[in-house]
């Protein structure tokens, strides 16, 4: 089904597919500074015979990018003018750490590590760290439980996968917990010093810098101690019966974030709850401020406000150096370059503020016509991406449906506040079929607290010529009885699916669809979809039914303005 493992894994739905959209990457990408096309872009394990003075300056601080594609993104790496040089193929993808980075496809369900020309030098099943000093953390799965070992920049497995857990490698030496210690090791396995850990069947969410974040299992109570098992003097601001996450993190550089005491606790106040910078030793550095907090990287955080994101030093002070951006995410700071992803588009800039890459949410629908993508934020929990056509040639036709579509998208979002405690995220698709705009509203709300949240897939057929927007029923001969037809026909496929011992729907069901029911369609079928719920469990998404135009020819009002801008014969 469409979408379907997007609403599984309760991810943000993004724009979906159109059939007349021309080079992806084209309508994406918004390459701000690169002047010259570039035509060297490496797939993974491509053997290239380039000299090796070309493939330093190809490589040299590659940086991890996307590609809107279809309802996912695709991960690839450019280069510091902006073009790929590695493509956009993967599913998720980790930044360079010395030299080489982790990409993941789901179609192969592997994660590869690469090197900057794109040749995987090693395969796996299961996750993959970053490079530290050479070394690698790598996940097995062995008797019911992830293990963790090391490989080395040759793929080569150097110590193998026999530990719970194994932090990096850091001044030669790793940090490593199993059978209730945690040891100190070097490069060869040997164990440098050992400690007994107290804390039985614990889950660690954290291990770095010696440090241990952990909660033991059952417990949701996050806690820190150092790797000789000393508990570390931070406070706990919730009780054994939270059940929120999240509510003490390791940034980095012997900084620790703990959530304000809540009067909720649960996952809600994970979202709406303020954290302070202590100190390892317990030393508080900020007060109660700071949300969305980042690990350190050159020696500063982001954390976001009620309206920005913005760079905080080791202090806990906002940078006066670097800049602000306007909207809640992440920033990571890497020599002169500031990953931003900010309200879903990534953008890297120099900190002097050049632009070198970055994606937007503009659909190109023809050589003329382009739904641009303009961003609506009533509060710090909610973005909205509503489409505005451009290219046009009739400007009182493109008025009118600009301001229907701002209607469409925006009426019911405007007064959203961030009391409501409710995350959302619209953007949108489209494509044309002859005079008909079929627009996409593709969206996720989520209620802080709530086991997952509910998807938005709405389509609009609207008339280019007119600015109409159609309805289903516009499509049929009046007194048609449609309602009925269709659920017939639909009825009639369930119950074959059913028989075929394939059925994922609701027993009983179905009954009939709404004169108004969801719809969409191409220029040879209709099709009729049911939101989550309707008729079939949350993880079947929105299940859709094609019916030709051929079998219901007889009912259809082909002298009708809908049917004559669909087929481009009005």
């Amino acid at each position: 089904m469409k979408k379907l493992k997007l609403l599984i894994l309760l991810l943000t739905v993004l724009a979906a597919s159109g059939c007349s959209r021309q080079n992806k990457n084209e309508q994406v990408i918004k390459n701000v500074d690169n002047t010259a096309s570039r035509t060297d872009v490496i797939t993974a394990d491509t053997q290239d015979d380039k000299s090796e003075s070309t493939k330093a300056k190809d490589s040299s601080r590659l940086l991890l990018a996307y590609i809107n594609d279809q309802d996912e993104k695709k991960y690839g790496f450019i280069d510091q003018t902006g073009a790929f040089v590695i493509s956009p193929i993967y599913d998720q993808a980790s930044d360079f750490s010395e030299g080489y980075a982790v990409v993941y496809s789901s179609e192969d369900n592997e994660y590869n590590v690469i090197d900057e020309t794109g040749k995987s030098i090693y395969k796996s099943s299961y996750s993959i760290g970053d490079f530290h000093e050479g070394m690698a953390v790598f996940d097995d799965y062995k008797d019911g439980k992830t293990i963790e070992g090391y490989i080395d920049t040759t793929g080569s497995v150097v110590l193998p996968a026999i530990y719970d857990k194994a932090s990096v490698f850091e001044g030669g030496n790793a940090y490593v917990y199993a059978d209730n210690q945690i040891q100190q090791i070097d490069k060869t396995g040997k164990i440098l010093s050992s400690h007994d850990i107290n804390v039985n069947d614990i889950y660690i969410t954290d291990f770095y810098d010696g440090y241990i974040v952990y909660n033991s299992v059952g417990n949701s109570v996050m806690e820190a101690m150092d790797y000789k098992g000393k508990k570390l003097p931070l406070p706990n601001n919730v009780s054994s019966d939270y059940t929120g996450y999240g509510n003490l993190m390791y940034l980095g550089n012997d900084i620790f974030a703990v959530m304000q005491k809540s009067e909720t606790e649960d996952y809600s106040s994970t979202f709406t709850t303020p954290y302070a910078l202590f100190k390892a030793d317990g030393t508080q550095l900020t007060d109660y401020i700071f949300y969305d907090l980042s690990k350190f990287s050159d020696g500063f955080a982001s954390a976001t406000d009620d309206t920005t994101t913005f760079f905080i030093n080791t202090l806990g002070k906002v940078s006066d150096t670097l800049p602000k951006f306007d909207g809640r995410g992440t920033l990571t700071l890497t020599g002169d370059i500031i990953k931003a992803e900010i309200d879903g588009i990534l953008t890297y800039e120099t900190t002097d503020g050049k632009v070198i890459y970055q994606t937007t949410n503009d659909v190109k629908l023809t050589d003329s016509l382009t739904l641009k993508a303009e961003k609506f934020k009533p509060n710090k929990y909610a973005v909205i991406y509503y489409p505005v056509l451009s290219g046009l040639s009739d400007s009182s036709t493109a008025k009118a449906i600009n301001e229907n579509l701002y209607k469409i998208f925006i009426d019911k979002r405007k007064d959203l506040k961030k009391e409501d405690n409710l995350s959302v995220e619209d953007s949108f698709d489209g494509k044309v079929i002859n005079n008909i705009l079929l627009v996409n509203r593709l969206g996720y709300d989520y209620s802080f607290g709530a086991a997952h949240g509910m998807p938005i897939d709405d389509y609009y057929p609207i008339d280019l010529k007119t600015g109409e927007t159609y309805k289903l029923q516009d499509l049929f001969l009046e007194n048609s009885n449609y309602v009925e037809i269709l659920s017939k026909i639909i009825a009639a496929k369930i119950k074959e699916e059913s028989k075929k011992g394939q059925s994922i729907y609701f027993q009983d069901a179905f009954t009939s669809i709404q004169p108004d029911q969801y719809f969409h369609l191409d220029a040879d079928n209709l099709y009729i979809y049911f939101s989550p719920y309707d008729i079939a469990p949350y993880a079947a998404g929105f299940p859709e039914f094609k019916i030709s135009f051929n079998s219901i020819s007889n009912i259809i009002n082909k002298e009708g303005d809908f049917w004559k801008s669909l087929h481009g014969t009005k």
